[in-house]
Protein backbone atom coordinates (compact mmCIF):
# COMPACT_ATOMS: atom_id res chain seq x y z
CA UNK A 1 0.00 0.00 0.00
CA UNK A 2 1.36 3.44 -0.89
CA UNK A 3 0.52 6.64 0.98
CA UNK A 4 1.79 10.20 0.70
CA UNK A 5 2.96 11.88 3.90
CA UNK A 6 3.01 15.68 4.00
CA UNK A 7 4.99 17.53 6.66
CA UNK A 8 4.11 21.08 7.77
CA UNK A 9 5.66 23.63 10.09
CA UNK A 10 8.59 22.42 12.18
CA UNK A 11 8.00 18.83 11.00
CA UNK A 12 8.92 19.87 7.44
CA UNK A 13 12.27 21.21 8.65
CA UNK A 14 12.92 18.22 10.93
CA UNK A 15 12.05 15.68 8.19
CA UNK A 16 14.13 17.58 5.64
CA UNK A 17 11.36 17.43 3.05
CA UNK A 18 7.81 18.62 2.45
CA UNK A 19 6.31 15.31 1.41
CA UNK A 20 7.19 11.75 0.52
CA UNK A 21 5.52 8.61 -0.75
CA UNK A 22 5.84 5.65 1.57
CA UNK A 23 5.20 1.99 0.87
CA UNK A 24 3.41 0.81 4.00
CA UNK A 25 4.29 -2.83 4.63
CA UNK A 26 1.63 -5.10 5.97
CA UNK A 27 3.45 -6.67 8.91
CA UNK A 28 2.37 -10.15 9.97
CA UNK A 29 0.68 -10.42 13.34
CA UNK A 30 2.94 -11.63 16.14
CA UNK A 31 2.89 -15.24 17.22
CA UNK A 32 3.75 -16.74 20.57
CA UNK A 33 7.05 -18.60 20.47
CA UNK A 34 7.24 -22.23 21.56
CA UNK A 35 6.95 -22.54 25.30
CA UNK A 36 5.88 -18.90 25.74
CA UNK A 37 2.94 -18.28 28.01
CA UNK A 38 0.81 -15.24 28.57
CA UNK A 39 2.41 -13.15 25.84
CA UNK A 40 5.83 -13.09 27.52
CA UNK A 41 7.90 -13.25 24.32
CA UNK A 42 6.29 -12.43 21.00
CA UNK A 43 7.89 -13.03 17.63
CA UNK A 44 7.14 -13.29 13.90
CA UNK A 45 6.92 -16.78 12.49
CA UNK A 46 10.17 -16.16 10.50
CA UNK A 47 11.83 -13.58 12.75
CA UNK A 48 15.49 -13.97 13.64
CA UNK A 49 16.20 -10.38 14.78
CA UNK A 50 14.82 -8.49 17.79
CA UNK A 51 11.17 -7.43 17.59
CA UNK A 52 10.18 -4.12 16.01
CA UNK A 53 9.66 -1.13 18.36
CA UNK A 54 6.02 -1.24 17.26
CA UNK A 55 3.64 -2.78 19.77
CA UNK A 56 1.88 -6.04 19.02
CA UNK A 57 -1.35 -4.13 18.35
CA UNK A 58 0.41 -1.94 15.76
CA UNK A 59 1.95 -4.87 13.90
CA UNK A 60 -0.38 -6.06 11.17
CA UNK A 61 -2.15 -2.73 11.55
CA UNK A 62 -2.60 -0.18 8.78
CA UNK A 63 -3.48 2.90 10.81
CA UNK A 64 -2.30 6.48 10.45
CA UNK A 65 -1.31 6.41 14.13
CA UNK A 66 0.97 3.38 13.65
CA UNK A 67 2.51 4.91 10.52
CA UNK A 68 3.28 8.29 12.11
CA UNK A 69 4.70 6.62 15.23
CA UNK A 70 6.87 4.36 13.05
CA UNK A 71 8.16 7.36 11.07
CA UNK A 72 9.05 9.15 14.32
CA UNK A 73 10.81 6.09 15.76
CA UNK A 74 12.75 5.36 12.58
CA UNK A 75 13.84 8.95 11.93
CA UNK A 76 14.44 9.89 15.56
CA UNK A 77 16.03 13.23 16.38
CA UNK A 78 13.99 16.42 16.26
CA UNK A 79 11.15 14.79 14.29
CA UNK A 80 10.61 12.23 17.06
CA UNK A 81 10.72 15.03 19.66
CA UNK A 82 8.00 16.92 17.76
CA UNK A 83 5.72 13.93 17.20
CA UNK A 84 6.14 11.79 20.31
CA UNK A 85 5.69 12.22 24.05
CA UNK A 86 7.08 9.34 26.13
CA UNK A 87 7.11 7.10 23.04
CA UNK A 88 3.46 7.74 22.16
CA UNK A 89 1.98 10.23 19.72
CA UNK A 90 1.74 13.69 21.25
CA UNK A 91 -1.86 14.65 22.01
CA UNK A 92 -1.16 18.15 20.66
CA UNK A 93 -0.12 16.75 17.26
CA UNK A 94 -2.56 17.50 14.42
CA UNK A 95 -2.96 14.81 11.78
CA UNK A 96 -5.26 14.52 8.80
CA UNK A 97 -6.05 11.81 6.27
CA UNK A 98 -7.27 13.12 2.93
CA UNK A 99 -7.85 16.59 4.47
CA UNK A 100 -9.99 15.16 7.31
CA UNK A 101 -8.56 15.68 10.80
CA UNK A 102 -8.05 12.50 12.82
CA UNK A 103 -7.31 11.92 16.49
CA UNK A 104 -3.94 10.72 17.70
CA UNK A 105 -5.80 8.45 20.13
CA UNK A 106 -8.49 6.80 17.95
CA UNK A 107 -7.18 4.36 15.35
CA UNK A 108 -7.86 5.41 11.75
CA UNK A 109 -7.33 2.87 8.97
CA UNK A 110 -5.18 3.79 5.99
CA UNK A 111 -5.96 2.90 2.39
CA UNK A 112 -3.92 2.90 -0.79
CA UNK A 113 -3.30 6.43 -2.14
CA UNK A 114 -4.29 8.19 1.11
CA UNK A 115 -2.59 11.50 1.91
CA UNK A 116 -1.47 11.85 5.54
CA UNK A 117 -0.77 15.35 6.80
CA UNK A 118 1.38 15.91 9.90
CA UNK A 119 1.26 19.26 11.70
CA UNK A 120 3.12 19.44 15.02
CA UNK A 121 2.26 22.12 17.56
CA UNK A 122 3.69 25.52 16.69
CA UNK A 123 4.69 28.09 19.29
CA UNK A 124 6.06 31.58 19.17
CA UNK A 125 4.85 34.91 17.96
CA UNK A 126 4.58 38.24 19.69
Amino acid sequence: MRVTVEYFGPAREAAGLGSETIDVPILPPLLLGEGDRGGEVLRDANQTSPPSPLSETERGSKTVQALVRQIALERGGRLATLLLNDGELSRSLVMAVNDRQVSTQEKTDLHDSDVVTIIPPVSGGS
